[in-house]
């Protein structure tokens, strides 16, 4: 297994067409009904796992491109300015403004779970024995002994959760009914279950090394309205009809208290609440359609699809494109061991120096090294 700069690009445009994939798909109710939300999970987890190992492997195929990526290396690596011994590219700045954006958001990000976990002490709390003792009888029928928090408040628009491994449910002062208040409760706790914060957090860091990708913005939209749909699913499984109605009324309270409220949930931004992320027409039609009609059974055609989607997956790592360039005539062979193989240097407009053998990169030179046996052997290739 190796890894170059071709099959990191390679993983991102993966990355990015499976993310495209799922954005289409998450978009088409009677897809999610007919397969199940857990196929669209398994997509996007897939992506992600795609990114982080951007690797190849011996049966990988190398797609040689002869006139579109050399022409782009060429550009991308022409030598613009040049301090002390030190080459500026054309991709320099571009890389610069990467790394500075996303140490920009990293920070960011950091200051949000620092700010959600101060600001959980600065709310004004009101005793509410009814959603203590509805959230005690969930922990203890789904979780014992796990730690937890509960704030009411007025300053509370709407119910949300928050934290990883201790979490604080939040809970607006209202006087709802007590079936309501046990949908609320039992919603946000089903956050805490699914380890959805966690999953939200990998999301946002996605969001910090590749801000710049403007596939991130449909994977937390649709990511975040599964899991929505996913904590529904949960909730209302063993539900019968009026039940169902009464949760879908509890849904439009939370979403009314939302769009009431400047702030729903005052200073929290990494949290989930229960009508957060779904504030749209569609994605509330969509949550109030799968809870109405979805059946929790697991179909043939579902494990078919799961299967396609794995198959995918594994066949994005059978090719990587890699630029080509022509061995010169009088090219000399490596050493005496070497067979057949033919090397050569390619000398690149940064400075850079990679070792090619018929076309393919084989490995990058240091320029010291380039006096050294065996490469002060190679014939050496202006790019």
């Amino acid at each position: 297994m190796t890894l170059s700069y071709y099959s990191f690009l390679m993983a991102i445009t993966w990355f990015s067409v499976f993310i495209l994939v799922g954005d289409f798909l998450r978009k088409k109710t009677g897809f999610l009904l007919y397969y199940s939300v857990g196929v669209l999970l398994v997509l996007i987890g897939l992506s992600i796992l795609r990114l982080f190992l951007p690797i190849e492997f011996p049966f990988t195929m190398v797609l040689h491109s002869e006139d579109i990526f050399p022409v782009i290396q060429a550009v991308l690596t022409y030598p613009i300015l040049t301090l002390q011994g030190f080459s500026i590219t054309i991709i320099t700045p571009f890389v610069a403004v990467w790394a500075v954006g996303s140490l920009r958001f990293l920070v960011q990000l950091i200051r949000r779970l620092k700010q959600d976990s101060m600001v959980l002490d600065t709310y004004y709390e009101v005793e509410d024995e009814r959603a203590r003792r509805y959230l005690e009888e969930i922990v203890a029928s789904t979780k014992p002994g796990q730690q937890y928090r509960l704030i009411v408040s007025p300053e509370i628009a709407a119910p949300a959760v928050v934290g990883f491994w201790r979490p604080t449910i939040l809970l607006p002062k209202t006087n709802l009914d007590d079936e309501s208040l046990q949908y609320f409760v039992a919603h946000e706790w089903r956050h805490f279950l699914n380890r959805d914060q966690w999953i939200k957090l990998l999301v946002d860091l996605l969001h910090c090394a590749l801000w710049w990708n403007p596939v991130l913005q449909p994977l937390r939209d649709n990511l975040f309205q599964v899991l929505e749909i996913r904590c529904d699913l949960g909730v209302t499984r063993h539900l019968d009809e009026l039940k169902k109605q009464n949760y879908l009324l509890a849904i439009v309270n939370a979403l009314e208290c939302t769009n009431e409220a400047n702030d729903p949930v005052r200073g929290v931004t990494q949290g989930f609440w229960m009508a957060g992320a779904t504030t749209k027409d569609e994605a509330v039609k969509q949550r109030f359609e799968m809870i109405n009609k979805y059946q929790h059974d697991i179909k043939r055609d579902t494990v078919v699809f799961v299967a396609a989607v794995l198959f995918a997956f594994i066949l994005s790592y059978f090719v990587v494109v890699q630029p080509y360039y022509p061995p010169p005539a009088d090219n000399v062979t490596l050493s005496a061991n070497a067979g057949t193989e033919r090397f050569y240097i390619i000398a690149h407009g940064d400075g850079s120096y990679s070792m090619m053998s018929e076309g393919v990169f084989v490995d990058s030179i240091a320029p010291e090294d380039l006096s050294k046996p065996p490469y002060n052997a190679l014939t050496i290739i202006e790019e």
